[in-house]
This record gives C-alpha cells, structure tokens and sequence, in this order.
C-alpha cells in the first residue's frame, strides 16, 4: 500500500535532482557574485558543465546526495526565522 511517505520511488530519480541541485547552486553563485559578468548565458553554461562533472563523478554525486537535504532544511530555518523577525520588528 503507497502512502505519503513512501519516498524509496525517488531514488531512481537522485540523480536528476543532483544534477538539477549542483546546476542551480553554481548558477545562482555566479549570478549572485557576477563573477563572469552580467552574461546569464556563460553562468548558465559554467553551471552546466559542473554540473556535469558532478554527475559523472560518482563521489561527488553521492556526497551531494547526502548533503543536499540537510542544505534544503538549513535554508528554510534561515528563511522562517528571517520572517519571524521581520513581523517581530
């Protein structure tokens, strides 16, 4: 019987959401620092090729696997406790 938090089906798939997790961090990175200018399309590029190699290196595939949750869970407790603060003044 399926229930809500039967996840094992997403394993097939981490390595989709790696790939899309390692493009996204290094494009928003170079987005954010304009490390290589205001050229969206060399950032998306530069992304995609690390994310690439990310996905072709089964280290680092497995180390983002393991590391992308707890990021994820990092990243919404910095986001509800900046609004708490903000309706706290």
């Amino acid at each position: 019987m399926a229930t809500f938090l039967d996840v094992t089906g997403l394993q097939y798939f981490s390595s989709i959401f790696v790939f899309l997790f390692a493009w996204l961090v290094v494009f928003a990175t170079l987005t954010w620092t304009r490390v290589l200018g205001d050229n969206k399309f060399i950032q998306a590029l530069v992304g995609l090729l690390l994310a690439i190699f990310v996905i072709i290196s089964p280290i680092a595939t497995s180390i983002v696997a393991d590391v992308a949750p707890f990021l994820v869970v990092i990243f919404l407790l910095i986001v509800l406790v900046n609004i708490a603060m903000q309706m706290l003044g």
